[in-house]
C-alpha cells in the first residue's frame, strides 16, 4: 500500500518528518500554537503541499492526541482549506492607477 509520503520529495518527505518529531514533545497547550506555526515554516521554506499530502501530515500529527484537541486540529484543518480554495477563486484587487 502506497502512502502520500512514498510520491513526496526526500526534502518535502524530511521536512514532515521533522515537524512529527518536534510535535511528539510537545503538550497538549503547546501543541496548537506549534501547528498554527508550521504555514510560515511551510513559506519560509517555499514549498507546497498538495491537499493528500496535508492531510497525511495532519494525521500523523494528530494520531496520539485526545479526541477533543484532534477535532479542533482537524476543524482548524478544514478552514485553511476552505480559505485557500477561496483565495484561488478570488482575483486580486485591480490597481486604480
Amino acid at each position: 500500500m502506497t502512502t502520500p509520503f512514498d510520491n513526496m520529495s526526500p526534502e518535502k518527505a524530511q521536512f514532515i518528518k521533522q515537524i512529527v518529531s518536534e510535535a511528539s514533545g510537545k503538550s497538549q497547550n503547546e501543541l496548537f500554537p506549534f501547528l498554527l506555526g508550521i504555514n510560515r515554516q511551510i513559506a519560509g521554506k517555499h514549498m507546497s503541499f498538495s491537499d493528500e499530502e496535508t492531510d497525511a501530515l495532519v494525521s500523523q500529527l494528530t494520531k496520539n492526541l485526545s479526541p477533543k484537541e484532534k477535532k479542533r486540529v482537524e476543524l482548524l484543518h478544514q478552514l485553511s482549506k476552505m480559505l485557500a480554495k477561496q483565495s484561488k477563486k478570488t482575483p486580486p484587487p485591480q490597481s486604480n492607477t
